[in-house]
């Protein structure tokens, strides 16, 4: 079984990126993770 993950990228949560990608998603079982809730430092 295939297990898909959906990383969100943009700082913006309720963006673009994330209405396209669940839009996609829809009727698919999938796990979404959003970078912008991650505090990443060089």
């Amino acid at each position: 079984m295939k297990k898909i993950v959906f990383i969100n990228s943009s700082p913006y949560k309720d963006g673009n990126t994330e209405r396209i990608g669940l839009e996609l998603l829809k009727n698919i079982e999938h796990k979404t993770i959003q970078m912008s809730e991650y505090k990443i430092s060089q």
